[in-house]
């Protein structure tokens, strides 16, 4: 599951608070996202961002090079 929210840290504190696990703490991403990953106590893994940037087609592809990402 994919749920973007405003506060991605906050939310994924709270969420390891109330007994998730952390699978990636949030992080700045490439892609202009601040993204992270918990697992619920069900075994769901959670996929958590916050949008920070919009970019062009161009960008993306400059910062997915400098970032060593695969080409898609």
């Amino acid at each position: 599951v994919m749920l973007y929210v405003k506060d991605v840290d906050g939310f994924f504190e709270r969420a390891v608070g109330a007994g998730a696990k952390s699978v990636m703490p949030p992080a700045d991403q490439f892609w202009g996202d601040r993204y992270g990953q918990i697992e619920d106590p069900y075994g769901h893994v959670w996929a958590l961002a916050t949008h920070l940037r919009d970019m062009t087609p161009k960008q993306l592809e400059k910062a997915m090079a400098q970032a060593g990402a695969p080409e898609a």
